[in-house]
């Protein structure tokens, strides 16, 4: 985004699914053709297992982390449009992206060399 807001690069669209509070005014791809758009996203995962307590804990300080102002400045400064999720929802979020990729990748015909 510096690079775009600087005029050093054009930007004809994101590739997120909305459009996003860093452009507002961008397209996204997907209004162009509906369906194309690759999310990008972060996430902490721990050992399977861990105790419920222990992941409702480390859920609880990051999200007050992200949600810190300096923080949330921060990432906006370098493109990063910070979002929370609960845990469920992260993992249904790795579950659609699975078959998601899955798929496109099935369909591309990539192959390992």
């Amino acid at each position: 985004m510096p690079f775009v807001k600087s005029g050093q690069l054009k930007a004809l669209g994101t590739c997120t699914e909305k459009r996003t509070q860093l452009a507002p005014d961008l397209p996204t791809m997907a209004e162009t053709i509906p369906g194309l758009f690759a999310n990008a996203w972060y996430g902490l995962f721990v050992p399977a297992g861990t105790p419920k307590d222990i992941i409702n804990k480390l859920h609880t300080q990051i999200v007050k982390l992200i949600e810190n102002p300096e923080i949330k400045t921060q990432l906006l400064g370098l493109g990063v449009e910070p979002f929370t999720t609960t845990p469920d929802q992260l993992a249904a979020l790795l579950k659609e992206d699975l078959v998601r990729w899955s798929k496109i990748v099935k369909d591309s015909g990539a192959q390992v060399d």
